[in-house]
């Protein structure tokens, strides 16, 4: 058996730095309807371009009769408060309104709440996620 000497080292600590991730998403609970009435309408466009007037920049992302389910969806995830960003439409009146898609088997995946500001279609503030 042969015998080799080692060198002592002093012990040693590796440290590593936690950096945070820039983006938390605020996780929101938000009531699905269309007006304050939760009535019926034709078209849902996103303002694509940003400045709360529907024309022919935006996207269309859903053709066909629909009102807002009248459910509150958990988990809606946004970056940012929830802002008007937008529209539903009839074909002769339109109103702006805070756009979702987030998919649910039973009620579709396009989903809108009339006033994001309000505690009525807010359920709950946002904690982080």
């Amino acid at each position: 058996m042969r015998l080799e000497k080692k060198d002592w080292i002093s012990p040693r600590t590796n440290y590593q730095e936690f950096t945070p991730q820039e983006f938390i998403a605020g996780c929101y609970h938000v009531r699905c309807k269309t007006d304050a009435e939760n009535g019926y309408y034709n078209y849902l466009y996103l303002d694509s371009n940003h400045n709360q007037r529907l024309d022919t920049e935006d996207e269309r992302v859903y053709i066909g009769t629909f009102k807002g389910c009248n459910i509150v969806h958990t988990g809606v995830q946004s970056d940012t408060d929830l802002v008007l960003n937008g529209f539903v439409s009839t074909g002769a009146y339109t109103t702006m309104v805070y756009v979702w898609k987030q998919h649910t088997t039973q009620y579709g995946d396009w989903h809108v709440c009339y006033d994001p500001t309000s505690a009525e279609y807010i359920a709950e503030r946002p904690n982080a996620s």
